[in-house]
């Protein structure tokens, strides 16, 4: 069986797919609440049964609210008091969270899960900072691309916990994409990718992803404009992040950094560039 079909079943019986359907359906469910033309009542009770009690729990501890007597009405109170942004970013921050620490196993991987998962908050806010320069309409999708960015990683923690731990221990001489292909078969690029595939998250995460992993050099990811400067800014963020992290004494193999990982220069003065002229131009 071929290795990205293997661990795609694999996902499936695991509590990472559960954790994907949920923030697929808890990203529908605000985008109805969201649309004037698809917001109704009937709506709302429909599709608010769809979220996790742990969830809405996270989001009214947020908002600083108690829960009344009917869900969709504590959620409507959460609604009017955060923004619905604010609650989508909950969401995805709730189910990163779950996803990286929560499903391990041993306190090692916990912490390595947990370190991950700061590194994708650090990049998901330095992002959304620097987006609201550039394309401030695409603040909470460079969010959410920040935030999922190293689901391959994070699949290959939870499926092949002893393998991850014996990658992460070997040799720091061999890139660590090398190292994945040895270990499972192909990269958590490749993983990720099959992962928006398989689940129909938006194309833009693997736009990211390719974009990422190539460095900006493959443009057949890049649909328009506007999809280049969120990668651009998540590319700026990623660099950002890497550097903050390590200032605190991290060490980028057990963040789940390859440390041949070089940043193109190029890349990171052309969205200096672009940020520039957008703030002499405002």
């Amino acid at each position: 069986m071929e290795p990205l079909f293997k661990y795609i079943e694999m996902l499936e019986k695991k509590p990472l797919a559960s954790a994907v359907e949920s923030l697929i359906q808890s990203k529908r469910v605000l985008d109805d609440l969201d649309d004037p033309d698809r917001f109704s009542a009937e709506t709302i009770q429909k599709d608010i049964s769809q979220i996790g009690p742990e969830l809405y729990a996270f989001i009214f501890r947020q908002a600083g609210i108690s829960q009344a007597e009917t869900i969709d009405e504590s959620l409507s109170n959460a609604i009017v008091k955060l923004g619905f942004s604010q609650v989508k970013r909950l969401i995805y921050f709730h189910i990163a969270y779950s996803t990286e620490v929560a499903n391990m196993q041993t306190p090692e991987d916990k912490s390595f899960a947990a370190r991950v998962w700061s590194l994708n908050y650090t990049t998901a806010m330095i992002a959304t900072y620097w987006c609201g320069f550039l394309r401030p309409d695409q603040v909470d999708d460079i969010y959410y691309l920040g935030m999922l960015q190293k689901i391959g990683i994070s699949a290959f923690a939870q499926l092949e916990p002893a393998k991850h731990r014996a990658l992460r221990e070997g040799k720091r001489a061999v890139p660590l994409t090398e190292k994945e292909r040895d270990h499972f078969g192909c990269t958590h690029y490749e993983l990720g990718m099959a992962i928006v595939d398989h689940w129909n998250l938006p194309k833009m995460h693997k736009s990211a992803m390719r974009f990422e992993e190539t460095h900006g050099q493959s443009t057949a990811y890049v649909s328009r404009e506007i999809e280049e400067d969120l990668f651009l800014c998540l590319y700026y963020a990623k660099f950002k992040a890497d550097r903050r992290m390590r200032g605190k004494g991290a060490d980028r193999s057990a963040m789940g950094i390859d440390p041949f990982f070089d940043y193109n220069s190029t890349i990171l003065q052309i969205f200096a560039d672009k940020v520039n002229a957008r703030r002499a131009a405002s």
